[in-house]
């Protein structure tokens, strides 16, 4: 064999190198064990064996040699070329009809060369290829038996040469077996304790508040459960754990089957001191299911970054369900929104951009113009009904109700002549929940088709009647109110317009309530906890009323909901703006960093950047927050110190980068004196030493490129190495296509050309920095083919890296619990 053949490595110690998964029961072997009909019978409630090398008669297959070694590892030497030697059970395993799992658990020292192998009494291979890999992982492959018959188990190989090895811990078999939380349904899954599988050295308790995790500080340990998915599909989750200081954690997602991870190791859980159970950090996650993939590993494993005695965290909730967009529900969205309010209703659009929902603007019935004061002023003269009686007073006793009956009116009818089958109706001071996506998906799985009406939020003033249970609903009653979201099947569009055309009631009291507690009362329902809930601090129908209030009345978590939604703007606002004293030099750098939710992050940022500054040069530091909600405003609102460089801070409400981006380029813009040159920087960044600043404002006048990029290699991949001929102090390693964005150079001139970032294509999320790079381009502020970045970068500047890198995408998007 070739020394240099890096897909071979050497012989590893003897030593143990694996820890055996747990959880699965380990077999006795004697004779009545191989006797009998089912293996898995044991205890009655074990749906795993776990089979040790050393206490299972096992034999080469074909010309190879095993030798179980003093820590208990099988190693698997083999000594042909050709067909498929290895290592193979000697007595035969009796499965019943199932879905099975083969799980390894053992390394390689050659890559695709071994695989697991289970094979039935008709001598037929029941499992595909998967190859163990030369990293300490398992890997598993699924098998099916269609009626009862023994099979063969171990591990062969293909493709080797001469005195390849593997190094195998243990088999583990595996029965299908859903084990079914009580709000587990559909395609979506809750996983409880008992499903959970300690990974490496872990111990795992239940407890009141979750399953508790305790591992050794080895590798990475943890614990996942096995889900079941749909291929070329997207799921949800939602995740809560408490991790016990000083541990980090991040989340696990991995092909059942092959091992291979689907996301990154970049989403974690942190610890604070102070909490001896572990501060709980909530996750709203959401991601694809590559076709071929129909099990996976979710869970929660401890990062390498720290090494306590002993690991510790608490699983409190895991859940995972095939995701359900909005539009994919419905066929239309509808808002109703008077046309003098476009203001409240651009920010309905941004939550809708938020969940990629369409929305359609419906312009709402004004009860206050004419003709229709004029029909509610007689309506008021009218006698008293009998609703009107037990509340004292008219029922629909503003014209803006009146209006609201005839808008929904108006909505209905045109859903009937569009053919519609199921459409949503959302008042314009509607608030999506931080985890919409989840909640929705969640409620359409569970109750699958089997709903007519289904409020997505709702005011229950009394809730004597409600009965409340694991499941995320609850059945509305006569004191269920509220339309602000409410999704509706056709089945009752007509009948809701008849109860309308009475005109007797308010829309959600009357037309709606008749129906809900009528023709539809087996299939109306709310989901709770809500997933949307109303602005009650806006004026509407009603007066406006105080959001804190009424939320614990009506049962809102209002820390499920953004922070601040209550004092929404969408023009930024100026939290902060203090003078720095100037050093009268001809130069003025700008550095302008965005954030959101990273403290920490945004805390590091900033001790950089003062001890890397230029000191001979004016500076200034531009923080746009889009609305923070732990703790990030208050620190730069009042502890922040940079010295004697000025500070401005702008607030934007969750309107994604291409926004925040904008606040800072429109603040610039008003400056006098201009600056020489921006540093656009995420809180990422970290500043490794002095220069920097004058490095790139240095390479800009060097090759009048004002749009120099930086890149990161140890964060991607380059895909070209070039150097300039404009100035031989700048390196490309991308495409504009490519571009990294988070420390980029813009100048005032560069603004003037190519104006501000595009929000309208990029509303919330997504590549807004790169079509800012490609128009750069155009205007050759640097190269489309070759993006140039000064060809020392990274001696200047560094990044937080992908292992402990916490995420703010609202896909992988943590927020901090307030519980």
């Amino acid at each position: 064999m070739n020394s240099d053949d890096t897909s071979r490595k050497e012989s590893p110690p003897k030593e143990p190198r694996i820890i055996k998964l747990g959880n699965f029961a380990s077999p006795k072997l004697t004779q009545e064990f191989f006797n009998r009909e089912n293996p898995f019978d044991e205890g009655k409630s074990k749906n795993e064996i776990l089979i040790n090398p050393d206490s299972w008669p096992l034999e080469p297959n074909q010309n190879s040699e095993i030798e179980i070694l003093e820590n208990g590892l099988l190693e698997l030497k083999v000594l042909q070329i050709g067909s498929t030697p290895g290592v193979k059970s000697k007595i035969p395993l009796t499965l019943e009809s199932g879905d099975y799992t083969l799980t390894v658990v053992g390394f390689a020292e050659a890559e695709s060369t071994f695989f697991p192998w289970v094979m039935d009494s008709n001598r037929v291979r029941l499992t595909p290829t998967v190859h163990i890999t030369t990293q300490e992982e398992p890997v598993s492959v699924k098998f099916t038996i269609i009626e009862r018959t023994e099979i063969v188990f171990g591990v062969l190989s293909h493709r080797q040469e001469l005195g390849d090895r593997c190094y195998i811990s243990s088999f583990h078999i595996s029965r299908s077996s859903h084990i079914e939380s009580h709000s587990s349904r559909g395609n979506f899954h809750s996983v409880i304790h008992q499903e959970f599988i300690p990974h490496q050295k872990t111990t795992l308790k239940k407890t009141i508040s979750g399953t508790r995790v305790l591992s050794e500080p080895i590798s990475t340990p943890g614990a996942y459960a096995l889900v079941d998915v749909i291929p070329n599909s997207i799921i949800t989750l939602h995740i809560k754990v408490s991790v016990v200081f000083p541990s980090l954690a991040f989340l696990y997602v991995a092909d059942a089957v092959s091992g291979n991870e689907l996301i990154k190791r970049n989403v974690i859980f942190e610890s604070e001191e102070g909490y001896s159970s572990g501060k709980p950090t909530e996750l709203y996650s959401s991601l694809d299911i590559p076709s071929g993939v129909s099990q996976i590993r979710a869970g929660i494993l401890f990062s390498t970054v720290s090494e306590p005695k002993q690991h510790e965290m608490i699983i409190h909730n895991l859940e995972l369900t095939r995701f359900h967009s909005l539009n994919d529900v419905v066929d239309e969205s509808y808002v109703l929104s008077l046309k003098e309010d476009s203001q409240k209703y651009e920010l309905c659009k941004r939550q809708g951009d938020r969940v990629n929902a369409k929305l359609t603007r419906w312009d709402a019935v004004d009860g206050n113009a004419s003709p229709h004061f004029e029909d509610w002023s007689e309506y008021m003269e009218k006698p008293w009904s009998e609703m009107d009686k037990r509340l004292g007073r008219k029922s629909i006793d503003k014209p803006g109700a009146w209006g609201y009956l005839l808008s929904m009116k108006g909505i209905f009818e045109d859903a009937i002549d569009k053919g519609h089958d199921t459409i949503a109706v959302f008042d314009d001071d509607f608030i999506f929940s931080k985890s919409f996506d989840h909640g929705l998906s969640k409620i359409i799985e569970i109750l699958s088709d089997n709903w007519e009406i289904l409020y997505l939020g709702a005011s229950q003033w009394l809730w004597d009647d409600v009965a409340l249970s694991n499941l995320p609903y609850y059945v509305p009653d006569k004191n269920t109110n509220g339309s602000f979201s409410v999704i509706y099947k056709k089945a009752v569009f007509r009948e809701i317009i008849r109860h309308i055309e009475c005109m007797d009631s308010p829309f959600d009291a009357g037309p709606l309530r008749k129906v809900v507690m009528g023709s539809a009362s087996d299939k109306s329902f709310v989901v709770y906890p809500n997933i949307v809930i109303a602005n009650l601090e806006k004026t509407g129908i009603r007066d406006s009323r105080n959001q804190n209030e009424f939320s614990k009345r009506f049962g809102w978590d209002l820390s499920q909901f953004p922070p601040g939604f209550t004092k929404w703007s969408r023009e930024p606002t100026i939290l902060r703006d203090e003078i720095g004293q100037e050093k009268c030099s001809k130069d003025y750098f700008v550095t302008a960093v965005t954030t959101i939710d990273r403290k920490e992050y945004l805390q590091k940022f900033v001790e950089s950047w003062k001890k890397t500054i230029s000191p001979n040069v004016d500076c200034m530091l531009i923080i746009a927050d889009d609305g923070s909600s732990d703790g990030t405003l208050e620190w730069i609102c009042s502890e922040i110190d940079i010295g004697k460089c000025r500070l401005v801070v702008i607030k934007n409400d969750g309107l994604g980068i291409a926004r925040q981006s904008n606040s800072i380029i429109d603040f610039v813009n008003k400056m006098d004196p201009i600056p020489s040159v921006i540093f656009m920087c995420n809180d990422d960044i970290r500043f490794l030493k002095r220069g920097w600043d004058n490095a790139y404002f240095s390479a800009i006048k060097s090759s009048n490129f004002d749009h120099l990029v930086y890149f990161n290699p140890d964060w991607k991949p380059a895909t070209h190495q070039e150097g300039s001929p404009r100035f031989e102090g700048l390196l490309s390693s991308c495409t504009a296509r490519e571009a990294m964005g988070c420390f980029y150079t813009i100048t005032p001139d560069l603004i003037k050309k190519i104006g501000f970032f595009d929000e309208e294509s990029f509303p919330v999320r997504g590549h807004s920095h790169v079509d800012y790079s490609l128009r750069a381009c155009r205007v050759e502020a640097n190269d489309s083919q070759f993006l140039y970045d000064i060809a020392d970068s990274n001696e200047y500047i560094g990044m937080v890296m992908r292992e402990g890198y916490r995420r703010t995408h609202r896909t992988l998007w943590i927020y901090p619990s307030e519980c």
